[in-house]
């Protein structure tokens, strides 16, 4: 007997060495598969929550634009929200008011106002009826209770989101 391999083996062997390499390679890309789609399901989970996280941990407090002008008829203040960024929830927000002088008058959790209802001279109408502060919201203060000078503060448990003083 010859160590010499017949044709028919030699095939044989290139076969099984490429079926192995098949296998192989074929193991290798459902793996590569397999991560590439993890890899964009993580993506798209952060791309998904980055909002809710941008602005309350890591940039503090979210900004809010207030404009106050005086009613018609001389007797109130109205304090309207122009503008919020993101999505401000108002168990997040105090309403802070301070004489001309720097005194607290007023420091209450926004979500412990009901729409419409006066509160401490304060009336907040919520005109989306929701669980957010938005822009359109507004406040109307009466002007005998705090003077021209005052500053109306909403205080986001971050830090400071938005001030105006009445004038």
């Amino acid at each position: 007997m010859s160590d010499e391999k017949t044709p028919a083996e030699l095939d044989m062997r290139k076969s099984e060495g490429t079926l192995k390499k098949k296998k192989i390679f074929a193991i290798c890309m459902t793996t590569l598969v397999l991560l590439i789609s993890i890899f964009i399901g993580l993506f798209t989970y952060v791309m998904a929550i980055y909002p809710y996280i941008s602005y309350n941990v890591s940039h503090g407090a979210p900004p809010i634009g207030l404009y106050v002008n005086i009613s018609e008829d001389g007797t109130e203040w109205k304090v309207l929200v122009v503008s919020v960024q993101g999505i401000v929830k108002e168990y997040n927000i105090h309403i802070s008011i301070r004489a001309s002088n720097g005194t607290q008058l007023v420091y209450k959790l926004l979500s412990t106002y009901i729409s419409g209802v006066p509160q401490d001279n304060v009336t907040y109408f919520d005109i989306t009826d929701n669980d957010t502060i938005d822009a359109g919201d507004y406040f109307i203060l009466d002007r005998d209770v705090y003077p021209a000078g005052t500053k109306f503060e909403l205080i986001h448990v971050n830090g400071l989101s938005g001030y105006v003083t009445l004038e």
